[in-house]
């Protein structure tokens, strides 16, 4: 049992801002307690982040006496604790013309408080924000009005108040207040016990059932939820200003919002709910907020919704404003309560007033307690982000410190040392590490920096990676080691904020100054588009320079997580696995003569007219400036994330992209659920349940909205069938259930035509894992950023090139940044095309013709082709399954290229090279699929059994017809097959099905931290599992390990190789 002068129960906003100004106070023993894991985790986690200017209030309120002076205070507590804050000024707009009396009644309000305020016109408006809705005529201009980030504030005040002697005690929940002799007892669910002689109730939503715990209050405390979205960073500058509609009675109305981290927040809705902890977010509340938002910005669009959540305001209806006062029955009892809107902005006016009370309290009963402020009171700043630094201050961070050199989220800027600064300033989530240094608040939702994150916490933390959560106990992102058993902590074992993390080891950059790096070509991604860019430059000019910049630490891009087969077969004639095609790429590109520059994150890309500078942070070096005549952009693409298909529900664990649990499954051996649901059959999808199902998991099934399967029938059958995964077509996920972990998905039935759910249709699904394979975007920012006008095609959503995969004069674009590629062999074609032309110094000239994509492809890349007699490839996608189709592309009637497409589906990409040599400038290429539909007659005679297969030899998985006799069982027939492995697939199939498949083993004491491995001869389907369980009794495999090498041999069925080299670590 503790025992102290102050107890404080909640540490939001306001707990924490009273926590620090009663710390001022000297000999004071405070405890502020928390029942989450970290602070500023309840309303203040789900909040707009706007510091009002308090001009929608009056005098008459309590709140809005205090939103004035919270709005000073908070601005004077800024350059002290380092939290974001950026003065953007707010308008409060009259939609119509019968709001407008409505304005002078807030500029009156502006008057009785001193606030600065101006009434713009029409003109001064629209000058200023040229994207507001024509109808805004008049609106009040308030100049004071900032945003902040509420998390930062929070914690800050908690860093500062825990210097100076707060304890701070996390995973706290309260159950028991009792009123004993000079003071309270404070019992708490994980066996706690505290006795303090002041008790102040800041509990945010839950306050009416802390005082209740005491004694019947007299006050009830209603959850007003509001939803909020986020959207693109792409949109930043869309509004300058917080835009701020004219106040209803119950909330302030849908808000667009400048978020201080450049993104654009758009919310929230008002709803009052019963329900203390209910965060979902729906469907409803995504169409209410964005038809009022575009009332105000009429372009405003719900498809560039990058993240969403839900907050609780802690309301108390009928009295709609703050209380804050002491107990009349309880002594030293002070109630901190129904602190909505404006409580972020408020907190520190209301930390002042909360003390003002504290002081007579304490005068009152414990006159014992003589207060005196100290003289050596001190203030936390928090770390400065690497993101947030000048490029000196971030060449200094790196000297000091390596790991600020090291970028572990790439959407964000977020660096390993800001991760190390956020677990030193509390951070014991993944979600704690996110809400402190924005890594996984970016476009890909954390698909990228999750492994990394969470690898970071288990080592400082001291516990194994399945045990790091995501907020909550019962989080966990990976809870079972691949092959085995759940694997996680009691909520008494979790590290708290009172646990000393283990330290980190700072290692100094090489202090050397790196030489100036001049480049004929520079390619940006190390992929197989990279890649096959890079060789084939060298292999055009042998003399050229060609550097390739990679941001991991190999190359071979997202091939070294897709270690099953399937790679190859078009580029060497063989079957490899991702790593295998990947490390051999690379070798053949490395002796071709190009410089890998690894762990080398590209910041920025200037163009010089001359030349690019490239600014890089480069792992172990002060950040670096490379210099290009041209550049070749293969960054790839990202996944689209649950917020990307608009899946309504709760932000639990256990929801995420196929990619991401690849990552961990295959390099983490680690699994996020036995229970699996996967939504989106392209191959990802199809892949990631064959992955689950080796490593023991349970796939319940494969969803897919559209009436047909969107991956290679190859797979379908390799990874589905062979394991009896049903795919359920015209079905689709459209809510998230479960809090803090997945319970279940409702999923509904869709019309095959329009797409759109079918009410009462909806079913209920129990799972513990949602994998998303709902598709790639590209992600073209550098391309644009190193051009002049990069345009960008509407439907790839990649930059618009020419036939030599030229954006403009010096750069390029290939591979999945261009537009998505089902096969690295096609992506490494079209980074040779993009190569090749960079080293001849061809394309991008002004001599060139529009392409028009005939009505039955979805589009074609490139968008143009130049006036040349070089040949020159069309890629495109066709919408429908055509069987086969003859495509031809045409220059008025003159024919420049066609082609016969065996398997005319949406799939497999079709090509066309064309010679558009005679051509002249206003002419266009128009492309003509005549379709060919495979027959469908089938002759069966009498005592005759006909089948139809998928041939999966290879990725082109050719629909194979055949006949079998009834009585002798023999083959009589086969017919599709495109070669003779098609035929010998057939027979062995007909027999016995044979399978290879790949894997991955725990390495000791190498670079990584599991070998990817592959069967070196196939073995019975039915003996897979059996395989599986000898491989998963397999020790780890002590490095180094060369490519090729024997780990595991399975007498009389296979050996086990290795895919991929492992370096042996120094000691």
């Amino acid at each position: 049992m503790s025992s102290y002068d102050v107890v404080i129960i909640g540490a939001g906003c306001a707990g924490a801002c009273c926590a620090m100004e009663l710390s001022k106070y000297k000999n004071l023993k405070i405890a502020l307690l928390e029942k989450a894991r970290d602070v500023s985790t309840g309303a203040t986690s789900a909040n707009s982040g706007i510091v009002h200017c308090g001009i929608d209030t009056t005098l008459e309120t309590l709140k809005g006496r205090l939103v004035v002076r919270g709005n000073t205070l908070i601005h004077e507590l800024q350059p002290k604790l380092n939290f974001g804050l950026t003065t953007c000024g707010e308008l409060m707009v009259a939609k119509t013309d019968e709001e407008i009396p409505n304005l002078n009644k807030y500029m009156e309000i502006a008057k009785t408080k001193n606030v600065p305020v101006e009434l713009w016109d029409y003109e001064r408006i629209h000058k200023e924000e040229p994207n507001l809705s024509e109808n805004i005529k008049k609106a009040i201009y308030c100049p004071t009005t900032s945003v902040l980030d509420p998390y930062e504030f929070t914690i800050a005040t908690c860093l500062t108040a825990k210097a100076n002697g707060v304890h701070i005690y996390t995973s706290t929940s309260v159950n028991g207040i009792k009123k004993i002799d000079n003071g309270y007892e404070v019992v708490c669910e994980n066996g706690k016990k505290f006795i303090t002689k002041v008790l102040l109730n800041c509990a945010g939503v839950f306050a009416s059932q802390v005082s209740e715990m005491l004694y019947p209050a007299d006050f009830h405390i209603t959850a007003r939820k509001g939803e909020e979205y986020l959207l693109d960073r792409k949109l930043q500058g869309m509004v300058k200003h917080v835009i701020f509609p004219c106040p209803t009675g119950v909330t302030k109305g849908t808000l667009i919002i400048p978020t201080v981290d450049g993104t654009i927040m758009v919310g929230p809705t008002a709803d009052n709910q019963e329900s203390y902890t209910d965060k979902t977010t729906t469907s409803e509340g995504l169409k209410k907020i964005f038809d009022l938002a575009k009332l105000l910005v009429p372009t405003i669009n719900s498809v560039d919704v990058i993240s969403a959540f839900a907050g609780l305001r802690p309301a108390i209806v009928e009295h709609n404003d703050f209380v804050i006062r002491e107990n009349e029955k309880f002594p030293c009892f002070i109630e901190v309560v129904g602190i909505q809107s404006p409580g972020l902005t408020a907190s520190p006016a209301i930390a002042e007033y909360t003390k003002n009370i504290f002081v007579e309290a304490v005068k009152k009963s414990h006159p014992e307690i003589v207060l005196e402020e100290k003289n050596d009171f001190k203030y936390v700043p928090l770390s400065k982000k690497f993101r947030n630094m000048t490029d000196s201050e971030r060449a200094e961070a790196a000297k000091k410190d390596a790991a600020y050199s090291k970028i572990v989220c790439v959407c964000e800027k977020v660096t390993e040392g800001d991760v190390n600064a956020a677990i030193d300033e509390g951070a014991r989530t993944v979600d704690a590490v996110k809400l402190r240094t924005r890594a996984g608040m970016g476009r890909c939702q954390g698909s990228y920096c999750t492994p990394r994150v969470m690898e970071i916490l288990s080592k400082r933390l001291n516990i194994p990676m399945t045990a790091v959560a995501k907020n909550y106990p019962g989080s966990e992102i990976a809870p079972y080691i691949a092959g085995g058993e759940e694997k996680k902590l009691t909520e008494e074992e979790y590290p708290s904020w009172e646990t000393i993390p283990e330290p980190h080891i700072t290692k100094p950059c090489n202090d050397e100054t790196i030489e100036r790096k001049e480049f004929d070509i520079v390619v940006v991604g190390g992929g197989p588009s990279g890649l096959a860019a890079a060789k084939a430059a060298l292999d055009t000019k042998k003399d050229l320079r060609v550097a390739v910049i990679e941001r991991m630490d190999r190359v071979g891009g997202v091939l070294l997580q897709c270690i099953h087969s399937g790679f190859g077969l078009g580029r060497y004639g063989e079957e490899l696995s991702g790593p295998e095609y990947a490390y051999r790429l690379g070798e053949e590109t490395k002796a071709a003569g190009a410089v890998f520059m690894v762990n080398t994150y590209v910041t920025d890309v200037e163009n010089k007219g001359e030349e690019y500078v490239v600014k890089a942070v480069v792992y172990g070096t002060s950040p670096v400036e490379i210099h290009a005549k041209k550049c070749i952009f293969t960054v790839g693409c990202r996944e689209r994330s649950r917020f990307g298909i608009k899946v309504a529900g709760t932000r639990c664990a256990g929801v995420m992209t196929a990619g991401l649990a690849q990552a961990l499954v295959n390099y983490k051996g680690i699994l996020p659920g036995k229970k699996v649901i996967i939504q989106g059959s392209g191959d990802i999808g199809l892949i990631m349940a064959r992955r689950m199902t080796l490593e023991g998991a349970k796939v319940l099934g494969v969803y897919e909205i559209l009436p047909k399967i969107s991956g290679l029938q190859r797979n379908v059958v390799q990874c589905c069938k062979d394991f009896n995964i049903p795919i359920h077509l015209s079905e689709v996920v459209t809510r998230i259930n479960g809090y803090p972990r997945l319970t279940s998905v409702t999923v509904t039935k869709c019309d095959p035509k329009t797409l759109a759910p079918i009410a009462g249709t909806e079913y209920e699904v129990e799972c513990d894992c949602l994998l998303l394979s709902v598709g790639l975007i590209p992600q073209p920012d550098l391309t644009q950023q190193a051009g002049h006008n990069v345009q960008l095609n509407p439907r790839t959503r990649g930059p618009i090139v020419d036939g030599f995969r030229c954006v403009e004069k010096g750069i390029y674009a290939a591979g999945n940044q261009l537009h998505v590629h089902d096969l690295a062999d096609e992506a490494s074609n079209e980074g040779a095309i993009a190569g090749e032309a960079a080293a001849l110094s061809v394309g991008g000239e002004k001599e060139s013709i529009k392409v028009i994509p005939a009505p039955e492809l979805l589009y074609c890349v490139p968008e143009r082709v130049v006036i040349s007699d070089k040949k020159q490839k069309l890629s495109f996608r066709f919408k429908q399954d055509f069987g086969s189709a003859h495509v031809i592309a045409k220059v008025g009637e003159t024919i420049i290229g066609e082609e016969e497409i065996e398997h005319a589906i949406p799939a497999e990409m079709g090509h066309v090279w064309v010679i558009p040599k005679d051509c002249q400038i206003g002419q266009e290429v128009i492309l003509t699929v005549i379709p060919k539909p495979h027959e469908e007659v089938i002759e069966q005679k009498e005592g005759e059994i006909v089948k139809h297969m998928n041939c999966i030899v290879c990725p082109r998985g050719c629909p194979i017809e055949v006949k079998i006799d009834a009585k002798s069982n023999e083959i009589t027939s086969i017919k599709g097959n495109s070669c003779p492995r098609g035929a010998a697939y057939v027979r062995q199939e007909h027999i016995e099905p044979f399978r290879v498949f790949s894997t991955t083993l725990p390495v000791e004491g190498g670079n990584l931290m599991r070998v990817p491995v592959k069967l070196t001869k196939p073995v019975p389907r039915s003996k897979i599992f059996e395989v599986m369980e000898i491989i998963h009794k397999q020790s780890p495999i002590k490095a180094p390990i060369n490519k090729g090498q024997i780990l595991v041999k399975i007498p009389k069925m296979t050996d086990i190789i290795a895919c991929y080299p492992v370096v042996a670590l120094e000691e």
